[in-house]
C-alpha cells in the first residue's frame, strides 16, 4: 500500500485489499468486522480511503498489464501453431478479436485532454452523464477547456 495508507486504519487497509480482489461489500464488512454502513462511509465519503482504493486498483492494473505483455509473444506463437494445425477454435478466436478491436481513445494533446475534461463537466452538469463527443461545448465547459489550453497548451 502507498503513502496514503499511513493514515488508514488496519481495517481500512484490509478492506482495500479485499475490494481490489473483487470481494462483495457484504463479505468485506464481515471479514473486516465493521458494519456495512461503516464500509459504505469509507467507500463514498473518506477521501483518503477513496484515493488509496484507486491507487491500489491502478497499481494492480499496471502490474497485471505488465504480466500480460510479458506473455504476449508466447501466446501469439502458441496461437500461430494452433492455426497452422487447423484449429478452428483458435481461428475463430483471432477473427473475433480482430472484429471486436477498437482503436484506443487516448488524448495525445493538451487540447484533446482539455476537450475531454470539458465534455465530462458539461455532460455531468446537463445530465449527470459522462462525456458525449458530438455536442458542442458551451458555458462553463467551454471556459474550462479554454483555461486548460491557455495554461497548459
Amino acid at each position: 500500500m502507498g503513502k496514503s495508507s499511513k493514515r488508514l486504519s488496519p481495517k481500512q487497509i484490509q478492506a482495500i485489499e479485499l475490494i481490489v480482489q473483487g470481494k462483495t461489500y457484504k463479505d468485506i464488512a464481515i471479514t473486516v468486522k465493521v458494519t456495512p454502513q461503516t464500509l459504505s462511509r469509507w467507500i463514498h465519503n473518506d477521501p483518503r480511503f477513496i484515493v488509496a482504493v484507486n491507487a491500489e486498483k491502478t497499481e494492480r492494473y499496471r502490474s497485471n498489464r505488465e504480466r500480460l505483455q510479458a506473455l504476449f509473444a508466447t501466446a501469439l506463437t502458441t496461437m500461430e501453431k494452433a492455426l497452422a494445425k487447423g484449429d478452428v477454435k483458435a481461428a475463430s478466436f483471432i477473427i473475433k478479436a480482430l472484429l471486436d478491436e477498437k482503436a484506443p481513445k487516448e488524448c495525445t494533446s493538451i487540447e484533446q485532454w482539455a476537450d475531454s475534461k470539458a465534455r465530462n463537466l458539461q455532460w455531468s452538469q446537463m445530465f449527470g452523464l459522462s462525456q458525449g463527443d458530438d455536442e458542442p461545448l458551451t458555458g462553463d465547459a467551454l471556459a474550462l477547456k479554454e483555461e486548460i489550453i491557455r495554461r497548459w497548451g
